[in-house]
């Protein structure tokens, strides 16, 4: 997918997103990014669990979960963080 997404509640990313990946301000919602899962761009979302790829600053207001398949290319800001051991 090429271009910015937007959405609430929850979303279980298993593909390729080339674009930012956020939610409306003050929304509760959480980003499921999978093994297989890649963001190319930020992302702004209260929750994030992330197994997969993101090349670009991820912001978590809330909580951040990277496992341990996780590789992150940017700055990681979060309220709580969880880190598994292996994660990059």
């Amino acid at each position: 997918l090429q271009g910015d997404v937007e959405f609430t509640g929850g979303l279980h990313l298993e593909g390729h997103v080339i674009g930012n990946v956020r939610t409306q301000a003050g929304e509760a919602a959480t980003l499921w990014v999978s093994e297989q899962g890649c963001v190319e761009g930020a992302v702004d979302v209260p929750n994030v669990v992330l197994n997969g790829t993101v090349k670009g600053d991820v912001h978590a207001s809330d909580r951040v979960v990277i496992g341990a398949t996780a590789r992150i290319t940017g700055n990681v800001h979060y309220g709580t963080i969880e880190m598994a051991l292996g994660a990059q």
